[in-house]
């Protein structure tokens, strides 16, 4: 497939297609063709050479954007970012919840339920979900997807995730490491790389006298990730080769069905 072979050759290891080739994901044929049609760039969208053809305008048919591009209608269009966007981005990172509730024996809550702030389990590790962090030191970006306090290591992992176009994977990595491991004042749109400054990682670390550890999990709409993103997996405390490979398998099937209701959503 021609989106992914460009994807390989960016360093794309884990790309839906191998998954789904595999019968690990378990979706439906409607999904599986709408994912492919957006790695193909064969989705009905009005950029595609069918409909310019026609002579209709290449312009997005929900927010005016100049091209209804599959890229736009995933990754790009603000009528679903405060929305199916945001979704998605939750749906992937509750799969870290889960995994981190399991792990060290906290109450979890069914999908379906809202993921409370705080969650303690049996050992004392602390699970903060979407929460502020209030500083000492005024931060731009104090309140990460997700905080494991785990006191009695004397570590703090905060979690971070994004889901992103496949071909900007490394570019949201490396900027959402550091907008809170190199410099928390600074916004999202600054040039990389940032210049140091008060970070929320130094000011957790004073604040707890902790090893902080920044993880970042960027994964495509396609529910492609790099080799970076299954190393950065085995950085979660505690993590073994069976739970990096589910983890891996159920945060791209939550990008892809998430993705799939955005296409459908568009194309209805």
């Amino acid at each position: 497939m021609r989106a992914v072979e460009y994807a390989v050759e960016d360093g794309l290891v884990y790309s839906f297609c191998y998954l789904a080739l595999n019968s690990k994901l378990q979706s439906d044929s409607m999904s599986v063709r709408n994912i492919f049609g957006m790695q193909e760039s064969q989705l009905q969208s009005y950029a595609h050479p069918m409909f310019r053809l026609r002579g209709v305008s290449p312009g997005c048919r929900r927010c005016g954007a100049p091209s209804e591009t599959p890229q736009h209608v995933v990754a790009g269009c603000i009528q679903y970012r405060a929305t199916l966007m945001l979704e998605r981005h939750n749906q992937v990172a509750r799969n870290f919840f889960y995994w981190a509730c399991r792990k060290f024996e906290a109450t979890h809550v069914h999908h379906t339920q809202e993921v409370p702030v705080e969650s303690i389990g049996l050992d004392g590790t602390v699970i903060w979900w979407d929460r502020y962090v209030a500083t000492p030191v005024k931060l731009r970006h104090y309140r990460p997807d997700m905080i494991i306090y785990r006191k009695w290591t004397r570590e703090i992992f905060v979690i971070e995730v994004g889901v992103s176009w496949f071909t900007r994977l490394d570019d949201q990595y490396s900027m959402k490491y550091q907008k809170y491991a190199v410099n928390s004042t600074l916004l999202d749109t600054d040039s990389l790389p940032y210049p140091p400054g008060p970070s929320l990682a130094l000011e957790l670390q004073k604040m707890y006298g902790c090893v902080v550890r920044v993880l970042p999990f960027v994964i495509g709409c396609g529910g492609e990730v790099t080799e970076k993103y299954r190393e950065t997996l085995n950085l979660l405390p505690g993590v073994t080769t069976k739970e990096v490979e589910d983890l891996l398998v159920r945060t791209q099937r939550s990008a892809i069905l998430s993705t799939d209701r955005i296409i459908k959503a568009h194309l209805s």
